[in-house]
C-alpha cells in the first residue's frame, strides 16, 4: 500500500520535483472566436501564465543551442 501511494505523489510532481498549483481553466470550443476570446477565457489563461502554467502566446523565444551555423 505504501509503494502505491509513494507512486501516486511521485508521478505528480513537475521536474523539479514540486507539485505547480495551476489555476483551474475553462473548457471552450476553439473554432468557436467568441468562447475563445470571452472574458473568462482570457481571464483564466492570464492566471495560469502568471502562475507559470501556461506559455503564452507571441513570437517563439529561440534559444541558442549551441551548433555552429554552418550546418546545411
Amino acid at each position: 500500500m505504501r509503494a502505491l501511494i509513494s507512486g501516486l505523489l511521485l508521478a505528480a510532481c513537475g521536474s523539479d520535483g514540486y507539485t505547480p498549483s495551476c489555476p483551474p481553466m475553462p473548457l471552450y470550443d476553439i473554432t468557436v472566436a467568441s468562447e475563445r476570446t470571452s472574458a473568462e477565457v482570457l481571464r483564466a489563461q492570464r492566471e495560469a501564465i502568471e502562475a507559470g502554467c501556461l506559455t503564452a502566446r507571441g513570437e517563439p523565444e529561440l534559444s541558442n543551442t549551441g551548433g555552429s551555423g554552418d550546418e546545411p
